[in-house]
């Protein structure tokens, strides 16, 4: 699934085997949308929670379910290939 979205200042950020870029930005109080690029090529994004309206930065738990979201995408992207 790939969603729309307005231009904003991502929320977390990373980068999985030097190729994929992993980023949230938000879209209201508690939900933003986390995308995964490889050479600037969107190739996978999908809807995310923010704990807590993520005033003060994302919380923990959700990092951690985001850094999951994002291994497993590239571990079956790698192990289809």
């Amino acid at each position: 699934m790939v969603l729309e979205m307005k231009k904003t200042t991502p929320v977390w950020e990373a980068t999985l085997d030097e190729i994929y870029h992993c980023t949230v930005e938000r879209l209201n109080e508690y939900q933003g949308v986390l995308t995964i690029k490889k050479n600037n090529t969107r190739i996978y994004s999908t809807a995310v929670h923010l704990s807590y309206g993520a005033v003060f930065g994302p919380d923990v738990m959700d990092i951690a379910e985001w850094e999951s979201i994002c291994v497993n995408y590239v571990d079956n992207l790698n192990n289809k290939a």
